[in-house]
């Protein structure tokens, strides 16, 4: 408004003013100059207002997506100052920790995070900057004394005033403890079953064409896991078969071109600690993608020497057996010709006898001789 009336003072200026004395031109002349000066100020000052209230405007869309956005996810999300004060936490962490927003707002962190510390002055922190963005397991204590166990993230914000702020994420990891305390049972309980057994297991890994031995495995081979694991490359491996059970021993990581996807060979190996050669006996089953390419073998392996030994020990016994089952028959034929031949004569010299004038005394002597 301000700019149109200027500009019209300036016109009427020039149009009606020219015929008067110059003093009076020149009056009108600074008036209408003044009056456009003002009428831009007046605009531009329209324009930043304008501006400003745009900027706060988006601000405050933006800070309601964000808080929006806050209140949806599962973790729990927080702002804290240098004196551990809550400045900000969402649903999800009031919700971990069973507090109200508004019991929380101002408070010590440490109220329901005793283990929690942080660096109280911005040195501190920026010497321990090294401990943030690193996740830390601490236990939380909820409204009702009941322990949660927490993981928990943190980074350092500087505001305008460069007051240090920090941003923790928060997440309630009791089922996540609870699925490794499982896990970690039912490995202990398959690792308690196979050392009972004798057993060892094995992983062997075609992309890295590494085997993964665990303990008794690694006893097996008469080699030492001291972490419970032992890797080795098949190469590795291969060294310690038995030249003549090579093939055996590789048949198990072969292609399935057949559609078998279980192996079991048996196959010598030279013990790592002596050289002894033993007996293993290994089973494993294929691991293929949805290309059915091969990524792995997973399997178990005993020593299977004392065995290979009691059969061998049985199959020399039987055989020994058989021989002499044999020796005896042989004999006991030969000994039949032997006696059955001569006998002949004596039955046929009874019968001869017996047609001889013998009294009956001689007589039932002779047919004794013969039923006998």
């Amino acid at each position: 408004v301000y700019l149109i009336c200027g500009l019209l003072v300036s016109a009427i200026s020039h149009l009606f003013v020219m015929p008067f004395s110059q003093q009076v031109f020149d009056s009108y002349y600074a008036t209408a100059h003044f009056l456009k000066f003002v009428s831009y100020v007046v605009f531009l000052a329209g324009l930043i207002t304008r501006s400003r209230d745009s900027a706060r405007e988006q601000l405050a869309e933006e800070r309601q997506r964000s808080e929006s956005i806050l209140e949806i996810v599962a973790d729990g999300i927080f702002t804290l100052d240098s004196k551990n004060i809550v400045k900000n936490i969402n649903r999800a962490g009031c919700d971990i920790l069973g507090e109200p927003q508004e019991k929380m707002l101002g408070q010590d962190i440490k109220t329901w995070i005793p283990e929690l510390d942080l660096y109280h002055s911005a040195g501190e922190a920026e010497e321990q900057k090294l401990a943030f963005n690193t996740p830390l397991e601490l236990a939380g204590v909820r409204s009702d004394g009941a322990t949660v166990p927490l993981e928990i993230t943190f980074n350092v914000v500087n505001n305008n005033d460069e007051e240090k702020m920090f941003v923790g994420v928060m997440r309630d990891i009791s089922e996540r403890q609870q699925r490794d305390m499982e896990l970690r049972n039912l490995a202990l309980q398959l690792e308690t079953a196979l050392d009972a057994a004798g057993l060892g297991s094995w992983e062997w890994d075609a992309a890295t064409d590494k085997l993964t031995w665990d303990r008794q495995s690694s006893r097996i081979f008469g080699l030492s896991a001291p972490r419970g694991k032992l890797e080795v490359t098949r190469e590795e491996a291969s060294r310690m078969v038995h030249p003549d059970d090579l093939e055996s021993a590789e048949d198990l990581f072969a292609g399935s071109d057949d559609d078998v996807r279980f192996r079991d060979q048996e196959y010598r190996i030279l013990r790592g600690t002596d050289g002894a050669v033993r007996w293993i006996s290994s089973s494993g089953a294929m691991r293929f993608d949805d290309n059915d390419e091969l990524l792995s073998v997973v399997g178990v392996q005993r020593d299977v020497t004392q065995q290979k030994e009691a059969i061998e020990q049985l199959t020399a016994a039987r055989e020994k057996a058989q021989e002499a089952s044999r020796v005896k028959s042989a004999f006991l034929a030969n000994m039949s010709h032997e006696i059955r031949t001569p006998m002949n004569g004596v039955i046929g010299m009874l019968d001869v006898l017996q047609q001889s004038s013998l009294n009956p005394r001689q007589m039932k002597m002779s047919q004794l001789i013969k039923d006998s």
